[in-house]
């Protein structure tokens, strides 16, 4: 808990030094990290142009609430990804309820499994 609250105070120091704030614009660019952490880049109109791309390692990634196995989004602003436990989420930008209806919450589950190494041996029993 606590490297994830140093996380968040890092990204949002970073934010506010870049000017960026607010939900992700209908230009950013979605990704999802190897353990499904969701990451968003605003590219500058200068980058746009095809001479001036950046390699990702460069670029400017700030953390969203979330976390989903895959994230797609198209230059309509819409974004949409699958959970882990398969269940599609539409990004709003919204962090409450909405006109449009009722808000879900997203919960992560994780299961961790401890075996220990024994071996039966017929005459002692577990070793």
């Amino acid at each position: 808990m606590f490297l994830l609250l140093q996380l968040e105070l890092l990204s949002g120091c970073c934010c506010k030094c870049r000017g960026i704030a607010g939900p992700p614009s209908r230009r950013a660019v979605w990704s999802t990290t190897t353990k499904g952490d969701l990451m968003v880049h605003e590219p500058c109109f200068s980058l746009e142009a095809p001479a001036n791309t950046m390699p990702c390692d460069l670029m400017f990634w700030r953390q969203v609430p979330g976390h989903l196995r895959c994230v797609e989004s198209n230059s309509l602003g819409l974004v949409w990804g699958v959970g882990w436990d398969g269940t599609a989420w539409v990004y709003t930008g919204h962090c409450g309820p909405t006109s449009a209806g009722q808000m879900y919450e997203q919960s992560d589950v994780r299961s961790v499994h401890v075996y220990e190494n024994q071996r039966w041996n017929p005459v002692t029993g577990y070793t």
